[in-house]
């Protein structure tokens, strides 16, 4: 079975059975497998759209194989990691160090990748550019959603009122009598941490506007509410 045709079904017993295990050509000469057992559970769970319904990919049984349904995003994840750009080409010296550094760092930051997918399936309608996963890279996926706050998208503006912190600042000192927050981000996640410490609130009553109303940004200074 051909590589890509592999990739168009997303059932896991395929991808698991042609992935991990060798394969045979007609001469009967065998090949390593494409990825580890380990790889392929690490990518399958990095899919933000995977459902594992309660299975263990580490003990899985024969029966839990059709349990699992394989996201919609673990083609692109199995490309993008099988894939890697380097500068050396393949039959180069140090070419193959250099691939098993750059799929080491992939799989380091697939955290990362992870959150900007979740941005991608939230905000879909929302992205001006390319809205074809298979046509984006790593990189060009996080310059489509890097504007895009899962913050704001998976709490309510009551939830957020309700933290201990509000989303968007840090607190730096919390004493018996004075708590000292701070405020880095820029966004709308720090609009509205600096509308909340500055005047919607039960603890201060004066920095900046309440929310609804631009002013807040002139006293925004240095992002700091204090």
């Amino acid at each position: 079975m051909k590589f890509t045709r592999i990739l168009e079904q997303s059932r896991f017993e395929v991808l698991y059975d042609a992935l991990t295990k060798p394969s045979v050509d007609k001469q009967g000469n065998k090949s390593k497998p494409r990825l580890s057992k380990e790889e392929l559970n690490t990518l399958v769970q990095a899919d933000p759209t995977t459902k594992l319904n309660d299975v263990d990919l580490n003990n899985m049984s024969p029966d839990d194989f059709k349990t699992i349904k394989a996201g919609k995003y673990v083609q692109w994840l199995i490309k993008q990691y099988l894939s890697p750009k380097t500068e050396r080409q393949p039959g180069e010296n140090g070419y193959d160090r250099e691939v098993a550094n750059v799929k080491s760092t992939f799989m380091e930051d697939l955290y990362k990748v992870t959150d900007d997918l979740k941005k991608f399936e939230r905000f879909k309608g929302r992205i001006q550019g390319e809205k074809d996963i298979n046509k984006l890279t790593v990189d060009q996926l996080y310059d489509e959603v890097k504007d895009f706050d899962l913050t704001l998208a998976s709490t309510t503006k009551a939830e957020r009122k309700s933290a201990d912190v509000h989303p968007g600042s840090k607190l730096v000192y919390d004493g018996p009598n004075w708590r000292v927050v701070e405020i880095e981000d820029k966004g709308p996640v720090g609009k509205e941490a600096a509308c909340f410490y500055g005047g919607n609130n039960t603890e201060t009553r004066w920095c900046t506007s309440t929310p609804g109303t631009d002013q807040w940004f002139n006293r925004y200074i240095n992002n700091r509410c204090m």
